[in-house]
């Protein structure tokens, strides 16, 4: 659980700092944004954390040893293939979502109620995560039995 705790933090700690940046001076297109936002979150998140994940899934795969680092580096290279394309995918999906909804709600851009928010990031939340969920699973059986 700290673990979780750690990963997200760093992630979104990183990522919303980014995303800052790069919409104010690189580009506010909606789907450069949250590219390049989440990708470089994502990465700095999986190479700070990848050592803790990678012992975490030998125990659980039930490996009682560190395999050799041929294993390691495919092992992160399956979990940068897997992470950036969750990350890039989710990001994308939600951040254009939650847009497309604040404007339905609100054409005139006045502020949102709070169902309407809710309503709002539950939807781009759920949506954007499922559809990521279901195209990274084939990767993260990969990384599992590797």
């Amino acid at each position: 659980m700290a673990i979780n705790a750690l990963s997200n933090g760093t992630f979104f700690l990183i990522y919303e700092q980014v995303k800052k940046g790069v919409f104010t001076n690189v580009t506010s297109h909606p789907f450069w944004y949250p590219l390049l936002s989440s990708s470089l979150a994502r990465t700095a998140q999986t190479l700070l954390l990848f050592p803790l994940d990678y012992l975490k899934t030998l125990q659980q795969a039930r490996h009682s040893t560190i395999r050799s680092s041929n294993k390691m580096t495919t092992a992160l290279s399956i979990t940068f293939k897997r992470d950036l394309l969750f990350s890039s995918t989710y990001w994308i999906m939600a951040e254009n979502i939650k847009a497309s909804m604040y404007e339905y709600y609100s054409p005139s851009g006045q502020s949102l109620s709070t169902p309407q928010l809710v309503s709002s990031n539950l939807l781009a939340g759920c949506v954007a995560g499922a559809v990521s969920g279901v195209l990274t699973i084939p990767l993260d059986v990969i990384k599992t039995r590797k």
